[in-house]
């Protein structure tokens, strides 16, 4: 958290160091890190931490890491897979068409057809993300330009659609296949991941009612207040927010 407070110097130190690619392949996408704000950062400094505030040993310290590698493995390999599947989803507007990006035509489409009664089926959109990928940041980081370009197309309030957003996905996580399986493994009931997914089912229908029920009314008495015109909202910033909600279960 002292990290990420404005207030103090230390955010700003952190964002200091940071490592750029400008014009990727002849584009003009360009990727910027900064490596010591990334939040793994923060879970290294914890281990070097906790290495020396139980006076552990170097032959302890590799066990533990050991055991904790095998469990990133999987994780690692999906959430890098899908960052990449992301930021091409996101950068598709680079294309000698001239086209829009994929995410803001979908946009269009969307809000051409909802029309101000968005706000029911945004968490809906974020449920299927978290429910294919398992992860919620993976969910943000397909749909935010999504929801975002929504937003902006109904004149609406941005925070209030990305809200929805990972409010759905969070209950995507609910019945997403990874974690019902690895759920079912832990208790013994392997085999049984359908019964369960059906159980849980209607948690979900009633977690996403509830959601667009709120962002409806939210919309009703307050859409004339915090709404994308006169927003400095940034979806970039909302990314950061979602990795950071996401700590470290980035599965």
């Amino acid at each position: 958290m002292l990290s990420r407070l404005p207030q103090t110097p230390l955010k700003g130190w952190l964002q200091g160091v940071s490592l750029s690619w400008p014009e990727i392949f002849g584009t003009t996408i360009t990727a910027t890190s900064t490596p010591l704000y990334l939040p793994p950062t923060m879970f290294l400094l914890v281990v070097a931490i906790t290495y020396l505030l139980h006076q552990m040993k170097p032959h302890d310290l590799g066990l533990a890491v050991g055991r904790s590698l095998p469990v990133l493995q999987k994780t690692a390999l999906a959430l890098g897979a899908a960052v990449l599947m992301a930021r091409v989803f996101i950068n598709s507007s680079v294309n000698g068409a001239g086209l829009p990006s994929m995410p803001l035509a979908l946009a269009e489409g969307m809000s051409a057809l909802a029309g101000q009664t968005w706000p029911l089926f945004a968490a809906g959109v974020g449920m299927v993300g978290a429910f294919v990928s398992g992860s919620v940041t993976v969910s943000n980081m397909m749909f935010s330009l999504f929801q975002f370009g929504v937003a902006e197309n109904l004149g609406t309030s941005a925070p209030l659609i990305l809200a929805l957003q990972t409010v759905g996905a969070s209950a995507g996580n609910v019945i997403c296949v990874s974690n019902v399986v690895a759920a079912a493994a832990t208790v013994g009931l392997l085999g049984r991941e359908g019964v369960l997914m059906r159980q849980l089912l209607p948690v979900v229908v009633y977690y996403l009612a509830m959601a667009g029920v709120l962002g409806m009314g939210w919309l009703a008495f307050w859409g004339g207040k915090g709404g994308i015109q006169g927003s400095k909202f940034k979806v970039q910033g909302w990314l950061d927010v979602c990795l950071l909600t996401e700590s470290g279960v980035l599965g």
